[in-house]
């Protein structure tokens, strides 16, 4: 019986690799990497047939290379609407992290002698830590969190700046988490560098 269920969730894991690589063909964020992501829906296609073969061995090795693919080329999407200036602030190289499941992007953005650093959190695709939005609400429940809430673009942020220094987290409705912090600007100035961010843009890459 538990080997039935492992094949059953193994099954549902290609089924979706699969029907997410073959929605993610008609994006035009991958216009410019046409090759990575044939690649990926070769690796889908073959876990597929390779199940249909009954060779779960097979299968379970092209999945794992349909799912790298698919979480690289969700990093990509997310990455295209990370703009290179916002409010006269120019942003510098884009870090990518990845463990446990979660996927870091970074940025930073400089003007003059100012800089903000921003970072993204999310879960990996189809899977990861889940909702780190509702890990933030528990936490500040919990008392864990002296920040105050406002709203920008729809969206919770916690603003937990304390003297001439900005702490911001910003609750993404996809799930995931935005830290913008700087040791050079307060919690006002980083606040309308944040308003000026395309902040739903990049929500909704995550949730496409």
């Amino acid at each position: 019986m538990a080997n039935r269920s492992n094949q059953f969730r193994t099954v549902a894991g290609i089924v979706s690799c699969v029907f997410i690589a073959s929605a993610l063909t008609t994006s035009s964020a991958y216009a410019n990497d046409d090759e990575a992501r044939a690649d990926t829906i070769a690796a889908c296609n073959e876990a597929a047939r390779l199940l249909e073969a009954n060779d779960i061995d097979g299968a379970l090795e092209e999945a794992d290379w349909c799912r790298e693919g698919l979480q690289q080329m969700k990093q990509q999407q997310t990455l295209a609407v990370f703009p290179d200036a916002v409010d006269g602030y120019i942003g510098g190289e884009v870090s990518n992290e990845g463990a446990l499941g979660m996927v870091i992007l970074g940025r930073e953005y400089t003007k003059g002698d100012k800089n903000i650093k921003l970072e993204l959190t999310t879960g990996a695709v189809a899977g990861g830590l889940g909702n780190l939005s509702e890990l933030i609400n528990a936490f500040g429940a919990a008392g864990g969190s002296d920040g105050k809430k406002i709203r920008i673009q729809r969206r919770t942020v916690i603003d937990s700046s304390k003297g001439g220094t900005a702490d911001l987290t910003v609750q993404l409705k996809s799930g995931g988490m935005m830290s913008v912090s700087s040791t050079s600007v307060s919690g006002d100035e980083a606040i309308e560098f944040l308003r000026a961010f395309p902040i739903a843009e990049l929500d909704d890459a995550m949730s496409n």
